[in-house]
């Protein structure tokens, strides 16, 4: 297929150029991103070109797993710097980078767990610090967890401290990872399938651990407290409504809303409703208080009128 190399032309905002580029099958490369961009993906850019410094500069600019992908077409994956790599894996946001690595270093790995730890799958025999990095920058996959063979305490507490629903993909999860689980979710973690007939401890931890909670939120989820469960709902709100108090009184405050709309508010109003009315009633010869009056006393006729008009329709729609 035939391109027309476009280096130099009209500017983009005149209607010719747009003209000029239907007509014709156009490569556009005005522009050093734009050549860099057609020498790379065309198999026109040499290893001695692709210098780290270019590979960074574009990876800026382009999707940088495409980046990789096609410098890999060129240079030896060992022969790319360490820093691209790294800064391919945290621009992808998704991890991709280690599925088209055969070799990864331990900083490129961590890069893209850190980014979206669900992508550990790809690690080949990935290391017990690498898996807990994976747990706390997972981003939903409350499976993730089934992924590991022999998960530790640690890594079973992490996880279920991330995902309220973690917990039921631990089988036969100890007290500690469900108390971890209700340090992380709160009551509502009381409602999964590992957690019924959760210990007094880890209700009392679930309670603890509630954010804004009412006494009806906690009975709903806790509908037969004992004693000291009730006890500790009752301080939980207490310290609740005490921080919401002190929030309230730190806020800076805000200035009296004017009793009365002033003439140019009321002229504005008035104008949207009933224009007409609205500059008969604002005879221009008579003192502003005068005006003012006839156009106070003018927006509360038109707004009760409009209120009756919507009244009338709402009835009308129920009486169909």
């Amino acid at each position: 297929m035939e391109y027309a190399i476009y280096k130099k032309s009209l500017s983009r905002e005149d209607p010719a150029y747009w003209v000029q580029r239907k007509k014709q099958k156009i490569c556009d490369l005005t522009g050093s991103t734009s050549i860099a961009q057609y020498q790379l993906f065309n198999g026109m850019m040499t290893k001695k070109e692709c210098t780290p410094e270019f590979m960074l500069w574009i990876i800026k600019h382009v999707d940088p797993l495409v980046c990789l992908e096609t410098f890999l077409t060129i240079v030896p994956e060992d022969e790319i710097p360490e820093e691209v790599k790294i800064a391919a894996a945290r621009k992808s946001q998704w991890g991709e980078v280690l599925y088209k690595l055969h070799n990864p270093s331990d900083a490129v790995i961590n890069a893209a767990l850190q980014t979206a730890g669900e992508w550990i799958v790809y690690v080949k025999n990935p290391t017990e610090q690498q898996w807990i990095v994976a747990l706390k920058n997972s981003r939903e996959y409350p499976n993730l967890i089934t992924k590991h063979p022999k998960p530790t305490l640690q890594m079973q507490k992490i996880h279920v401290a991330r995902y309220l629903d973690g917990i039921d993909y631990i089988e036969n999860p100890c007290e500690a990872v469900k108390i971890a689980a209700a340090e992380g979710n709160g009551i509502l973690v009381l409602t999964q399938r590992n957690m019924q007939n959760a210990s007094e401890k880890v209700i009392l931890t679930a309670i603890e651990h509630t954010l804004l909670p009412e006494m009806r939120d906690f009975l709903h989820y806790i509908p037969h407290p004992n004693h000291k469960i009730y006890c500790a709902m009752r301080h939980q709100v207490k310290i609740d409504q005490k921080i919401r108090a002190q929030i309230e009184s730190e806020k800076e405050p805000q200035p009296p809303e004017p009793t009365e709309l002033d003439y140019g508010t009321l002229i504005k109003r008035c104008a949207e409703i009933d224009p007409l009315r609205t500059a008969q009633t604002a005879k221009p010869d008579a003192p502003i208080q005068e005006k003012k009056a006839a156009l106070t006393k003018l927006y509360d006729e038109l707004r009760t009128n409009a209120l009756n008009d919507l009244l009338g329709y709402r009835n009308a729609a129920h009486a169909m």
